[in-house]
């Protein structure tokens, strides 16, 4: 009987954090929407909801991280199926250029790579500013298609930099003697 509570008690969570997640996305578009197309709502407004998307964010992060690695996944099958269609998923109207749609489908299949190492790692202050900028620059070329083109190597250039400087730090503490995480 504890066992199936245990998995009740695991789904509820679970569920909850995918309404969560729904939210802070309705957030971020909602906040998206009102600065970057024409509203009737304040633009303080959008800023104060992309604010509290940003804490939300990083305050968060330690749970969210954990399915990053995934999430980056299906953002390389869904560039595979750009790069087949030649147009945006969510736009028919928006065509995207093949060369353009191959470079941000290896740079989300080598930002998938790179992050299954935040799997078993604490997150540092590194890594925290590569995912927090990441994640800027990907929604900021979701309001600006043209942008795919600098979004995707900018953001695998932050995470690539965290990678590097955790490869640095772990080398320099075995070298030291000393447990590296």
């Amino acid at each position: 009987m504890p066992e199936v509570r245990r998995e009740v008690s695991q789904g509820l969570t679970n569920a909850g954090m995918i309404l969560l997640a729904c939210g802070w996305l309705g957030l971020v578009f909602a906040g998206m929407g009102i600065l970057f197309r024409p509203s009737d709502h304040s633009p303080a407004l959008g800023w104060t909801l992309l604010a509290i998307a940003a804490v939300l964010l990083i305050v968060t992060m330690d749970r969210w991280v954990k399915a990053f690695p995934g999430l980056l996944v299906l953002a390389t099958l869904n560039s595979l199926l750009m790069l087949y269609t030649g147009h945006s998923l969510n736009d028919r109207s928006v065509q995207v250029p093949r060369q353009q749609s191959a470079v941000f489908t290896l740079c989300m299949a080598a930002s998938a790579f790179l992050t299954t190492r935040l799997l078993t790692n604490r997150l540092n202050p590194i890594d925290r500013v590569a995912l927090f900028g990441f994640v800027l620059a990907i929604l900021y070329q979701a309001v600006d298609p043209r942008l795919q083109a600098l979004a995707g190597p900018v953001a695998l250039a932050l995470l690539l930099s965290a990678w590097v400087y955790d490869r640095l730090r772990y080398h320099h503490a075995a070298d030291a003697g000393t447990p590296p995480r």
